[in-house]
Protein backbone atom coordinates (compact mmCIF):
# COMPACT_ATOMS: atom_id res chain seq x y z
CA UNK A 1 0.00 0.00 0.00
CA UNK A 2 1.20 3.37 -1.03
CA UNK A 3 2.29 5.98 0.98
CA UNK A 4 2.76 3.06 4.50
CA UNK A 5 5.87 2.72 5.55
CA UNK A 6 6.71 -1.08 7.02
CA UNK A 7 8.27 -1.99 9.99
CA UNK A 8 11.09 -5.09 9.95
CA UNK A 9 9.46 -8.07 12.13
CA UNK A 10 10.73 -8.19 15.70
CA UNK A 11 10.40 -12.38 16.00
CA UNK A 12 11.53 -13.66 19.68
CA UNK A 13 13.14 -16.97 20.40
CA UNK A 14 13.36 -19.57 23.08
CA UNK A 15 15.94 -22.15 23.21
CA UNK A 16 15.57 -25.72 25.68
CA UNK A 17 17.34 -26.80 27.31
CA UNK A 18 17.57 -23.69 29.12
CA UNK A 19 20.96 -24.25 31.01
CA UNK A 20 22.75 -26.70 28.20
CA UNK A 21 25.91 -28.85 28.90
CA UNK A 22 29.21 -28.72 27.50
CA UNK A 23 28.82 -30.94 24.52
CA UNK A 24 24.97 -31.27 25.17
CA UNK A 25 22.48 -30.16 21.86
CA UNK A 26 20.76 -27.03 22.49
CA UNK A 27 17.42 -26.31 20.28
CA UNK A 28 16.87 -22.80 19.02
CA UNK A 29 13.13 -22.19 17.82
CA UNK A 30 12.20 -18.89 16.48
CA UNK A 31 8.35 -17.64 17.21
CA UNK A 32 7.83 -16.27 13.57
CA UNK A 33 7.47 -18.76 11.05
CA UNK A 34 10.16 -17.10 9.01
CA UNK A 35 8.55 -18.00 5.83
CA UNK A 36 9.54 -16.02 2.69
CA UNK A 37 10.37 -13.02 2.53
CA UNK A 38 11.84 -13.05 5.91
CA UNK A 39 14.81 -14.76 6.24
CA UNK A 40 15.62 -16.32 9.99
CA UNK A 41 19.69 -16.46 10.86
CA UNK A 42 21.37 -17.37 14.08
CA UNK A 43 24.56 -16.35 15.86
CA UNK A 44 25.38 -18.77 18.97
CA UNK A 45 28.07 -16.37 20.62
CA UNK A 46 30.82 -18.45 20.65
CA UNK A 47 32.23 -18.98 17.29
CA UNK A 48 30.68 -16.15 15.10
CA UNK A 49 29.52 -19.36 12.48
CA UNK A 50 25.92 -17.86 11.04
CA UNK A 51 22.88 -20.66 10.58
CA UNK A 52 19.29 -19.84 8.58
CA UNK A 53 16.10 -21.52 9.69
CA UNK A 54 13.80 -21.16 12.09
CA UNK A 55 14.88 -24.19 14.39
CA UNK A 56 17.89 -25.33 14.57
CA UNK A 57 20.38 -26.86 16.74
CA UNK A 58 23.87 -26.35 18.43
CA UNK A 59 26.31 -27.70 20.85
CA UNK A 60 28.50 -25.36 23.33
CA UNK A 61 32.17 -26.76 23.25
CA UNK A 62 33.63 -24.51 26.27
CA UNK A 63 31.32 -23.88 30.20
CA UNK A 64 30.20 -20.24 30.26
CA UNK A 65 28.13 -17.43 29.47
CA UNK A 66 27.20 -16.67 25.87
CA UNK A 67 24.86 -14.60 24.14
CA UNK A 68 22.69 -16.00 21.43
CA UNK A 69 21.03 -14.03 18.60
CA UNK A 70 18.24 -14.45 16.09
CA UNK A 71 17.90 -12.06 13.11
CA UNK A 72 14.54 -11.76 11.33
CA UNK A 73 15.47 -10.34 8.17
CA UNK A 74 12.60 -9.37 5.55
CA UNK A 75 14.33 -8.91 2.17
CA UNK A 76 11.27 -7.02 0.43
CA UNK A 77 11.25 -3.83 2.91
CA UNK A 78 15.41 -2.74 2.46
CA UNK A 79 15.51 -2.42 5.96
CA UNK A 80 18.14 -4.05 8.23
CA UNK A 81 16.93 -6.00 10.62
CA UNK A 82 18.23 -5.61 14.71
CA UNK A 83 18.92 -9.01 16.10
CA UNK A 84 17.25 -10.33 19.30
CA UNK A 85 19.49 -11.44 22.10
CA UNK A 86 19.28 -14.07 24.71
CA UNK A 87 21.96 -15.22 27.03
CA UNK A 88 22.83 -18.37 28.20
CA UNK A 89 24.63 -20.40 30.54
CA UNK A 90 26.86 -22.94 29.11
CA UNK A 91 27.45 -25.45 32.48
CA UNK A 92 30.47 -27.88 32.63
CA UNK A 93 29.54 -31.30 32.03
CA UNK A 94 28.26 -32.86 35.27
CA UNK A 95 30.86 -35.84 36.40
CA UNK A 96 29.26 -38.36 38.45
CA UNK A 97 30.00 -38.16 42.19
CA UNK A 98 32.46 -41.06 43.43
CA UNK A 99 31.25 -41.81 46.94
CA UNK A 100 34.27 -41.77 49.57
CA UNK A 101 35.97 -44.99 51.21
CA UNK A 102 35.52 -45.32 54.93
CA UNK A 103 38.74 -47.32 56.71
CA UNK A 104 40.66 -47.45 59.39
CA UNK A 105 43.28 -49.92 61.95
CA UNK A 106 43.15 -50.04 65.98
CA UNK A 107 46.21 -50.65 67.26
CA UNK A 108 46.79 -53.08 69.19
CA UNK A 109 43.60 -54.98 68.50
CA UNK A 110 43.27 -56.76 71.36
CA UNK A 111 44.26 -54.29 74.16
CA UNK A 112 44.33 -55.03 78.06
CA UNK A 113 41.94 -52.79 79.89
CA UNK A 114 43.49 -49.37 80.70
CA UNK A 115 45.96 -49.61 77.57
CA UNK A 116 45.87 -46.69 75.36
CA UNK A 117 44.32 -47.68 71.72
CA UNK A 118 44.84 -45.98 68.81
CA UNK A 119 42.85 -45.36 66.09
CA UNK A 120 44.21 -44.62 62.41
CA UNK A 121 41.95 -43.84 59.42
CA UNK A 122 44.36 -42.48 57.08
CA UNK A 123 43.41 -45.10 54.51
CA UNK A 124 39.76 -43.34 53.95
CA UNK A 125 39.75 -41.62 50.94
CA UNK A 126 37.53 -39.50 48.42
CA UNK A 127 38.39 -39.59 45.11
CA UNK A 128 37.12 -36.18 44.14
CA UNK A 129 36.71 -34.58 46.92
CA UNK A 130 37.49 -33.76 50.83
CA UNK A 131 36.13 -35.88 53.77
CA UNK A 132 34.18 -35.24 57.48
CA UNK A 133 35.43 -38.11 59.70
CA UNK A 134 33.26 -39.15 62.69
CA UNK A 135 33.91 -41.82 65.10
CA UNK A 136 31.62 -43.71 67.38
CA UNK A 137 34.36 -44.84 69.57
CA UNK A 138 32.62 -46.12 72.86
CA UNK A 139 30.24 -48.46 70.26
CA UNK A 140 26.71 -47.06 71.49
CA UNK A 141 26.06 -46.35 68.60
CA UNK A 142 26.09 -42.57 68.37
CA UNK A 143 28.91 -40.71 66.28
CA UNK A 144 30.18 -38.37 68.75
CA UNK A 145 33.49 -38.06 68.03
CA UNK A 146 34.70 -34.51 65.86
CA UNK A 147 36.34 -34.72 62.38
CA UNK A 148 40.20 -36.78 63.70
CA UNK A 149 42.13 -38.62 61.33
CA UNK A 150 44.12 -40.70 64.89
CA UNK A 151 41.84 -40.14 67.69
CA UNK A 152 42.95 -42.62 70.63
CA UNK A 153 41.59 -43.90 74.00
CA UNK A 154 41.11 -46.52 76.60
CA UNK A 155 38.63 -48.49 78.07
CA UNK A 156 38.10 -49.48 81.53
CA UNK A 157 36.35 -52.54 81.39
CA UNK A 158 37.07 -55.85 79.40
CA UNK A 159 34.71 -56.92 76.65
CA UNK A 160 34.28 -56.28 72.96
CA UNK A 161 33.78 -53.13 71.63
CA UNK A 162 32.41 -52.24 68.26
CA UNK A 163 34.17 -48.87 67.20
CA UNK A 164 33.10 -47.18 63.92
CA UNK A 165 33.71 -44.65 61.30
CA UNK A 166 31.60 -42.52 59.22
CA UNK A 167 33.24 -40.48 56.32
CA UNK A 168 31.20 -37.72 54.43
CA UNK A 169 32.34 -36.39 51.04
CA UNK A 170 31.28 -33.10 49.55
CA UNK A 171 28.59 -34.18 47.67
CA UNK A 172 27.02 -35.64 50.83
CA UNK A 173 27.77 -39.36 49.91
CA UNK A 174 29.06 -41.54 53.26
CA UNK A 175 30.01 -44.49 54.07
CA UNK A 176 31.26 -46.25 57.54
CA UNK A 177 33.40 -49.15 58.96
CA UNK A 178 32.62 -51.07 61.71
CA UNK A 179 35.55 -52.60 63.66
CA UNK A 180 35.37 -54.59 66.52
CA UNK A 181 38.05 -53.93 69.40
CA UNK A 182 38.82 -57.10 71.78
CA UNK A 183 39.84 -55.71 75.25
CA UNK A 184 41.19 -57.99 77.39
CA UNK A 185 41.18 -58.29 81.39
CA UNK A 186 44.88 -57.54 83.35
CA UNK A 187 45.50 -60.13 85.57
CA UNK A 188 45.49 -59.14 88.92
CA UNK A 189 49.14 -58.63 90.42
CA UNK A 190 50.23 -60.05 93.88
CA UNK A 191 53.12 -59.67 96.04
CA UNK A 192 54.30 -61.98 98.86
CA UNK A 193 55.95 -59.60 101.97
CA UNK A 194 59.07 -61.02 103.46
CA UNK A 195 57.85 -63.70 105.93
CA UNK A 196 58.21 -62.48 109.98
CA UNK A 197 60.23 -63.63 111.11
CA UNK A 198 62.14 -63.97 108.54
CA UNK A 199 64.55 -66.51 109.49
CA UNK A 200 62.35 -68.79 111.25
CA UNK A 201 63.07 -72.37 112.96
CA UNK A 202 61.27 -75.56 112.15
CA UNK A 203 58.25 -75.66 114.51
CA UNK A 204 58.01 -72.09 114.95
CA UNK A 205 55.13 -70.22 113.96
CA UNK A 206 55.85 -67.88 110.63
CA UNK A 207 53.15 -65.54 108.99
CA UNK A 208 53.24 -64.62 105.61
CA UNK A 209 51.50 -61.67 104.01
CA UNK A 210 50.13 -60.62 100.68
CA UNK A 211 49.40 -57.32 99.30
CA UNK A 212 47.49 -57.69 96.26
CA UNK A 213 45.50 -55.38 93.52
CA UNK A 214 43.35 -55.76 90.28
CA UNK A 215 44.19 -53.06 87.66
CA UNK A 216 40.52 -53.56 86.37
CA UNK A 217 38.53 -55.24 88.93
CA UNK A 218 38.66 -56.10 92.56
CA UNK A 219 40.50 -59.46 94.13
CA UNK A 220 37.90 -62.16 94.51
CA UNK A 221 39.86 -64.53 96.66
CA UNK A 222 43.01 -66.11 98.26
CA UNK A 223 44.86 -69.23 98.03
CA UNK A 224 47.65 -70.47 99.78
CA UNK A 225 50.22 -73.44 99.13
CA UNK A 226 53.15 -73.80 101.71
CA UNK A 227 53.59 -78.12 101.03
CA UNK A 228 53.83 -78.10 96.87
CA UNK A 229 50.41 -80.00 96.75
CA UNK A 230 48.27 -77.60 95.87
CA UNK A 231 46.54 -74.42 96.89
CA UNK A 232 44.40 -75.64 100.21
CA UNK A 233 46.64 -74.15 102.42
CA UNK A 234 44.90 -70.80 103.47
CA UNK A 235 42.53 -68.00 101.74
CA UNK A 236 42.90 -65.18 103.19
CA UNK A 237 45.43 -62.22 102.46
CA UNK A 238 47.56 -63.37 105.31
CA UNK A 239 48.64 -67.22 106.40
CA UNK A 240 50.26 -68.26 109.45
CA UNK A 241 51.80 -71.78 109.50
CA UNK A 242 54.89 -73.82 110.49
CA UNK A 243 57.30 -76.28 109.10
CA UNK A 244 57.90 -79.50 111.14
CA UNK A 245 61.63 -79.90 109.42
CA UNK A 246 64.35 -77.89 108.33
CA UNK A 247 65.64 -76.43 104.73
CA UNK A 248 64.31 -74.81 102.05
CA UNK A 249 60.78 -73.88 101.27
CA UNK A 250 59.05 -72.12 98.45
CA UNK A 251 55.75 -70.64 99.67
CA UNK A 252 53.14 -69.51 96.83
CA UNK A 253 49.88 -67.60 96.94
CA UNK A 254 47.52 -67.23 94.00
CA UNK A 255 44.89 -64.66 93.51
CA UNK A 256 42.02 -64.47 91.75
CA UNK A 257 39.73 -60.89 90.40
CA UNK A 258 36.27 -60.15 89.49
CA UNK A 259 36.66 -61.77 85.70
CA UNK A 260 38.68 -65.27 87.48
CA UNK A 261 41.82 -63.91 85.91
CA UNK A 262 44.69 -65.02 88.44
CA UNK A 263 47.93 -64.34 89.36
CA UNK A 264 50.41 -65.48 91.33
CA UNK A 265 53.84 -64.72 93.75
CA UNK A 266 56.70 -67.28 95.01
CA UNK A 267 58.88 -66.53 98.36
CA UNK A 268 61.72 -69.11 98.74
CA UNK A 269 62.19 -69.37 102.71
CA UNK A 270 64.80 -71.25 104.65
CA UNK A 271 63.63 -72.89 107.39
CA UNK A 272 66.45 -73.42 110.76
CA UNK A 273 67.21 -76.40 112.39
CA UNK A 274 66.82 -76.78 116.05
CA UNK A 275 69.56 -77.67 117.82
CA UNK A 276 69.53 -81.22 120.13
CA UNK A 277 69.15 -80.71 123.85
CA UNK A 278 71.15 -83.52 126.28
CA UNK A 279 71.85 -84.21 129.52
CA UNK A 280 74.42 -86.82 130.98
CA UNK A 281 73.82 -88.68 134.62
CA UNK A 282 76.18 -91.10 136.41
CA UNK A 283 75.30 -94.03 138.71
CA UNK A 284 78.03 -93.04 140.69
CA UNK A 285 80.55 -89.71 140.46
CA UNK A 286 82.69 -90.58 143.24
CA UNK A 287 83.55 -94.29 142.05
CA UNK A 288 86.55 -96.39 142.94
CA UNK A 289 89.13 -98.23 140.40
CA UNK A 290 87.53 -100.54 138.90
CA UNK A 291 83.68 -99.58 139.57
CA UNK A 292 81.22 -100.00 137.03
CA UNK A 293 79.99 -96.40 136.04
CA UNK A 294 77.04 -96.18 133.58
CA UNK A 295 75.97 -92.75 132.31
CA UNK A 296 72.67 -92.06 131.06
CA UNK A 297 71.93 -89.67 128.31
CA UNK A 298 68.14 -87.59 128.03
CA UNK A 299 68.37 -86.46 124.50
CA UNK A 300 65.92 -85.30 121.97
CA UNK A 301 65.44 -83.24 118.89
CA UNK A 302 62.47 -80.78 118.14
CA UNK A 303 63.04 -82.23 114.30
CA UNK A 304 64.35 -85.38 113.65
CA UNK A 305 66.97 -88.42 115.19
CA UNK A 306 69.64 -87.81 117.12
CA UNK A 307 73.20 -90.05 117.19
CA UNK A 308 75.39 -90.69 120.43
CA UNK A 309 79.63 -90.14 120.55
CA UNK A 310 80.81 -91.01 124.37
CA UNK A 311 84.10 -89.89 125.46
CA UNK A 312 84.50 -92.50 128.50
CA UNK A 313 88.16 -92.05 129.08
CA UNK A 314 88.75 -88.10 128.72
CA UNK A 315 91.55 -88.51 125.82
CA UNK A 316 89.45 -85.41 124.10
CA UNK A 317 88.13 -88.39 121.50
CA UNK A 318 84.60 -88.60 121.32
CA UNK A 319 85.00 -92.65 119.85
CA UNK A 320 84.07 -94.47 123.35
CA UNK A 321 80.41 -95.00 122.73
CA UNK A 322 77.78 -94.55 120.33
CA UNK A 323 73.94 -95.92 122.05
CA UNK A 324 72.40 -93.48 125.10
CA UNK A 325 73.88 -95.45 127.31
CA UNK A 326 77.72 -96.17 128.02
CA UNK A 327 79.32 -97.83 130.90
CA UNK A 328 82.72 -97.84 131.73
CA UNK A 329 85.97 -98.72 134.49
CA UNK A 330 88.28 -96.64 135.56
CA UNK A 331 91.80 -98.36 135.88
CA UNK A 332 93.58 -95.31 137.75
CA UNK A 333 92.43 -92.24 140.31
CA UNK A 334 92.26 -88.60 139.43
CA UNK A 335 88.55 -86.60 138.12
CA UNK A 336 87.96 -87.49 134.67
CA UNK A 337 86.01 -85.65 132.40
CA UNK A 338 82.67 -87.75 130.27
CA UNK A 339 81.64 -85.99 127.68
CA UNK A 340 78.93 -87.14 125.31
CA UNK A 341 78.24 -85.08 121.68
CA UNK A 342 74.48 -85.50 120.72
CA UNK A 343 74.04 -84.48 117.03
CA UNK A 344 70.88 -84.76 114.92
CA UNK A 345 70.31 -85.09 111.35
CA UNK A 346 70.89 -81.90 110.04
CA UNK A 347 74.71 -82.29 112.01
CA UNK A 348 73.22 -79.83 114.79
CA UNK A 349 75.33 -80.89 117.65
CA UNK A 350 75.46 -80.15 121.51
CA UNK A 351 78.18 -81.36 124.26
CA UNK A 352 77.80 -82.11 127.33
CA UNK A 353 79.83 -83.31 130.41
CA UNK A 354 79.73 -85.28 133.57
CA UNK A 355 82.54 -85.06 135.67
CA UNK A 356 83.73 -87.85 137.77
CA UNK A 357 86.15 -88.34 140.40
CA UNK A 358 88.32 -91.71 140.50
CA UNK A 359 89.20 -93.09 144.19
CA UNK A 360 91.46 -95.32 144.58
CA UNK A 361 90.56 -98.35 146.55
CA UNK A 362 92.90 -100.86 148.76
CA UNK A 363 90.87 -103.75 151.00
CA UNK A 364 92.72 -104.76 154.16
CA UNK A 365 91.30 -107.71 155.67
CA UNK A 366 91.69 -108.17 159.36
CA UNK A 367 93.10 -111.35 160.72
CA UNK A 368 90.73 -114.31 162.20
CA UNK A 369 91.19 -113.97 166.21
CA UNK A 370 90.58 -117.57 167.55
CA UNK A 371 90.69 -116.75 171.49
CA UNK A 372 91.77 -120.05 173.52
CA UNK A 373 88.92 -122.41 175.51
CA UNK A 374 86.76 -120.88 177.80
CA UNK A 375 84.90 -123.46 179.71
CA UNK A 376 86.97 -126.14 177.96
CA UNK A 377 85.46 -125.15 174.38
CA UNK A 378 87.53 -122.65 171.66
CA UNK A 379 85.55 -119.64 170.67
CA UNK A 380 86.57 -118.57 166.99
CA UNK A 381 85.60 -114.80 166.86
CA UNK A 382 84.36 -113.41 163.31
CA UNK A 383 86.91 -111.48 161.25
CA UNK A 384 86.90 -107.91 161.05
CA UNK A 385 85.25 -106.40 158.24
CA UNK A 386 86.32 -105.37 154.91
CA UNK A 387 87.70 -101.70 154.93
CA UNK A 388 88.84 -99.30 151.74
CA UNK A 389 91.14 -97.58 152.15
CA UNK A 390 91.63 -94.26 149.64
CA UNK A 391 94.85 -93.32 148.54
CA UNK A 392 95.98 -90.24 146.76
CA UNK A 393 95.45 -89.85 143.50
CA UNK A 394 99.24 -89.60 141.35
CA UNK A 395 100.93 -86.36 140.48
CA UNK A 396 102.09 -84.49 137.27
CA UNK A 397 105.36 -85.01 136.20
CA UNK A 398 107.96 -82.44 137.10
CA UNK A 399 109.06 -80.42 135.69
CA UNK A 400 105.94 -80.85 133.26
CA UNK A 401 107.25 -82.20 129.79
CA UNK A 402 107.68 -79.43 126.85
CA UNK A 403 107.69 -80.93 123.52
CA UNK A 404 108.76 -78.17 120.41
CA UNK A 405 108.99 -78.78 116.52
CA UNK A 406 109.31 -76.04 114.36
CA UNK A 407 109.74 -76.57 109.95
CA UNK A 408 108.30 -75.78 107.09
CA UNK A 409 104.96 -76.36 104.65
CA UNK A 410 105.83 -78.62 101.41
CA UNK A 411 104.16 -79.44 98.20
CA UNK A 412 103.00 -82.89 99.53
CA UNK A 413 102.82 -82.26 103.36
CA UNK A 414 105.41 -80.60 105.67
CA UNK A 415 109.37 -81.26 106.28
CA UNK A 416 110.19 -80.91 110.29
CA UNK A 417 113.92 -79.66 110.95
CA UNK A 418 113.47 -79.42 114.70
CA UNK A 419 111.93 -82.08 117.25
CA UNK A 420 112.97 -81.30 120.90
CA UNK A 421 111.23 -82.78 124.14
CA UNK A 422 112.25 -81.45 127.80
CA UNK A 423 111.56 -83.76 130.55
CA UNK A 424 112.26 -84.45 133.90
CA UNK A 425 115.38 -86.96 134.47
CA UNK A 426 114.54 -90.25 135.00
CA UNK A 427 111.27 -90.16 132.31
CA UNK A 428 111.07 -92.40 129.74
CA UNK A 429 110.24 -90.67 126.07
CA UNK A 430 108.71 -93.00 123.31
CA UNK A 431 108.21 -91.83 119.99
CA UNK A 432 106.40 -93.79 117.05
CA UNK A 433 104.99 -92.24 113.97
CA UNK A 434 102.11 -94.12 111.04
CA UNK A 435 102.55 -93.40 107.45
CA UNK A 436 104.72 -93.18 104.79
CA UNK A 437 108.32 -92.17 105.17
CA UNK A 438 107.83 -92.44 109.23
CA UNK A 439 111.85 -93.65 111.11
CA UNK A 440 111.18 -97.02 113.13
CA UNK A 441 109.83 -96.41 116.63
CA UNK A 442 112.54 -95.51 119.14
CA UNK A 443 112.44 -94.62 123.51
CA UNK A 444 114.98 -93.40 125.32
CA UNK A 445 115.90 -91.93 128.83
CA UNK A 446 115.39 -88.04 128.90
CA UNK A 447 117.75 -85.88 130.85
CA UNK A 448 116.78 -82.38 130.19
CA UNK A 449 116.51 -81.05 126.87
CA UNK A 450 116.33 -84.39 124.09
CA UNK A 451 116.47 -83.43 120.85
CA UNK A 452 115.07 -86.54 118.40
CA UNK A 453 117.03 -86.02 115.10
CA UNK A 454 115.25 -89.40 113.35
CA UNK A 455 112.36 -87.12 113.41
CA UNK A 456 113.52 -84.13 111.43
CA UNK A 457 112.69 -85.07 108.33
CA UNK A 458 109.95 -84.94 104.90
CA UNK A 459 106.85 -86.17 106.06
CA UNK A 460 103.34 -86.32 104.18
CA UNK A 461 100.07 -85.43 104.58
CA UNK A 462 98.16 -88.03 106.51
CA UNK A 463 101.49 -89.27 108.64
CA UNK A 464 100.70 -89.14 112.42
CA UNK A 465 103.65 -88.73 114.64
CA UNK A 466 102.59 -89.87 118.27
CA UNK A 467 104.83 -88.74 121.65
CA UNK A 468 104.95 -90.41 124.95
CA UNK A 469 106.67 -89.10 128.12
CA UNK A 470 105.92 -91.52 130.80
CA UNK A 471 107.76 -92.15 134.68
CA UNK A 472 106.30 -94.61 137.29
CA UNK A 473 103.69 -93.27 139.67
CA UNK A 474 103.34 -89.99 137.31
CA UNK A 475 100.95 -88.64 135.07
CA UNK A 476 102.82 -88.21 132.24
CA UNK A 477 102.56 -85.91 128.61
CA UNK A 478 101.59 -87.06 125.35
CA UNK A 479 101.52 -85.43 121.85
CA UNK A 480 100.09 -86.22 118.99
CA UNK A 481 101.13 -84.72 115.34
CA UNK A 482 99.45 -84.96 111.95
CA UNK A 483 100.76 -83.67 108.97
CA UNK A 484 98.71 -81.85 106.73
CA UNK A 485 98.92 -81.19 103.03
CA UNK A 486 98.63 -76.79 102.67
CA UNK A 487 98.05 -76.56 106.40
CA UNK A 488 100.06 -76.36 109.49
CA UNK A 489 100.42 -79.50 111.39
CA UNK A 490 98.18 -80.30 114.18
CA UNK A 491 99.04 -81.26 117.51
CA UNK A 492 96.75 -82.29 119.91
CA UNK A 493 98.26 -82.57 123.61
CA UNK A 494 96.80 -84.85 126.80
CA UNK A 495 97.97 -86.70 129.82
CA UNK A 496 99.10 -89.98 130.37
CA UNK A 497 98.17 -91.69 133.37
CA UNK A 498 99.91 -94.08 135.72
CA UNK A 499 100.01 -97.16 133.78
CA UNK A 500 97.90 -96.74 130.85
CA UNK A 501 98.96 -95.72 127.39
CA UNK A 502 95.19 -93.91 126.55
CA UNK A 503 95.87 -90.39 126.19
CA UNK A 504 92.76 -88.39 128.40
CA UNK A 505 92.14 -85.00 129.35
CA UNK A 506 95.16 -83.66 132.42
CA UNK A 507 93.70 -82.94 135.47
Amino acid sequence: MAGVALAEPKPDFSFSPESPTVGQTVTFTADDPCDPPVVCTWQFGDDGVAEPGRIVTHAYSAPGRVTATLTADDLDDGIDATPIPRTIDVLPVAVPNSPPVAAFSATPSAPSTGEIVQFDSSASSDPDGALIREWDLDGNGSFETGDLVKPFRSYADDGTVTVSLRVTDEDGASDAEIVPVRVVNQPPEVFIEPAEPSAPLSGQPVTFAATARDPDGAIKGYAWDVDGDGFDDGTGPTLTTNFARPGDEDVRVRVTDDDDATGQDVLHITIGNRSPTATVSASTTTPLTGDVVTFTSDASDPDGQVTYAWDLDGDGDLDDGTGPTAATTFAVPGRIVVRLRVTDDDAASVTVEQEVAVQASQVAQAPMTLLGPAGGLPVLLPAAPLTPVVLAAPRLLTPFPVVRFAGALSARGARLTLFTVRAPKGARIAASCRGPGCPPARAVRAAGLKRLPALQRAYRAGVRIEVRIMKPNRIGKYVRITIRKGAAPARKDACLWPGSRAPRACP
